[in-house]
């Protein structure tokens, strides 16, 4: 079984007040402030009285009932430099453009393997680069139109890690830098697919020489025809004896 705990008493129970405390009148504590001296002119007041100043009263029948302390106080707010007003609101305004979220970076519905153009924002104009459609080096040099060039490294560009920047990006926006170091936020981009490298093979004809046949000589058939000749006769010794 839970018992209650009363802690303290209750506010029927606290008794009478002692006869000796007395509590302020609050009809009689609220009252109009007075001031003295100086501080009494400032407000308005009369001196040492909470009423109003005799030159307040004149003003305001002089205003339409409107009291002078009123007055220069609508007086000191038309009184405040307009362009002060209108550079606080400039401000605030770029303050809440820059807190606002970014766009995330437009692809359009291009495909392919590699940025083919990218748009950034440059002091508020956009500044569109084309890619080249060959990557013929690491780094690659983007025609933009506002009459610069501007470097990038090839494999910054390329799909793969282009879309690994995007997905690590909780607004969705592709940033890229240059190889000068500038950083941009890309706001709109195209793919391509990149051309490979073309390489002219050159072939070489075999290198042709004049020869010269070698001379053939007729063989000398005189001595030939003699060899085959009639043999040379001579008289046999049967024939010196007759």
């Amino acid at each position: 079984m839970i018992e209650a705990l009363r802690v303290g008493d209750l506010l029927e129970n606290l008794g009478p007040a002692p006869a000796d405390q007395h509590l302020p009148d609050p009809f009689t504590s609220n009252v109009a402030p007075s001031f003295t001296g100086d501080a009494a002119a400032e407000n308005g007041l009369r001196d040492g009285s909470p009423e109003a100043a005799p030159a307040v009263l004149s003003a305001a029948r002089d205003n339409n009932g409107v009291p002078a302390v009123e007055e220069q106080a609508g007086e000191q707010q038309s009184a405040v430099d307009p362009s002060s007003t209108a550079s606080a609101s400039s401000e605030s305004t770029e303050a809440s453009e820059s807190s606002a979220a970014p766009t995330p970076t437009d692809f359009g519905s291009s495909t392919g393997d590699a940025i083919g153009s990218l748009t950034f924002s440059d002091d508020g104009h956009d500044v569109t680069c084309t890619l080249p459609p060959t990557f013929s080096s690491s780094q690659v040099v983007a025609t933009c139109d506002d009459g610069g060039a501007r470097e990038f490294a090839a494999a910054d560009l390329m799909e793969s890690a282009v879309t690994q920047i995007v997905a690590a990006s909780a607004d969705r926006v592709w940033t890229v830098s240059t190889v000068a170091g500038q950083t941009l936020t890309v706001t709109s981009a195209s793919w391509q697919t990149l051309v490979p490298e073309t390489t002219q093979e050159t072939t070489t004809a075999p290198e042709t020489t004049d020869e010269t046949a070698p001379e053939t000589t007729a063989p000398d058939t005189t001595a030939a025809e003699t060899a085959s000749g009639t043999p040379e006769t001579t008289d046999s010794p049967s024939a010196e004896a007759e």
